[in-house]
């Protein structure tokens, strides 16, 4: 359920009236996800993902919100660490690499994440390459600290 949250995280952004390019506009949406989720705001998750969705494990977008909301009623503190491996813009998509971990209580990074044997999962993401990015298809598996720490 842990990788559902994390997934969900990934899927915020406020758009700004700018001009940005579609990995811009895509890593917003990362940053502000770590905020949304400590504050645990559903709807704006739900604003991220296509309805077309589908998980790598055959969930649609009914269980991943299903699943997001069960995760926020039997945890009241939820902290976010995030990073972006990787962003790319290949023709109507923007395929991401992300490293998140989740703990209950505030952590200042990923070497404290790992220090309280918090989860930590990588994320291979595809979003649209639209004005508003919605989440298009999703992979995740736990990861280890030697993949996160070379990266950061």
């Amino acid at each position: 359920m842990r990788g559902f949250l994390l997934l969900a995280m990934v899927l915020l952004a406020a758009c700004s009236g700018q001009e940005s390019t579609p990995e811009q506009r895509v890593k917003a949406l990362i940053e502000q996800g770590e905020l949304a989720a400590e504050e645990r705001r559903i709807g704006f998750f739900a604003d991220h993902v296509a309805d077309d969705y589908q998980g790598e494990g055959g969930e649609d977008r009914r269980a991943l919100m299903r699943l997001l909301r069960g995760y926020f009623l039997s945890h009241q503190s939820v902290h976010v660490v995030m990073k972006a491996d990787s962003i790319r813009h290949e023709g109507q998509r923007v395929h991401a690499v992300i490293f998140a971990g989740l703990a209950g209580s505030p952590v200042q990074g990923f070497e404290q994440l790992m220090a309280i044997r918090a989860g930590l999962y990588r994320f291979e993401l595809t979003f649209t390459a639209d004005e508003e990015p919605r989440l298009l298809n999703a992979a995740w598996r736990r990861a280890n600290m030697d993949e996160v720490l070379p990266q950061l």
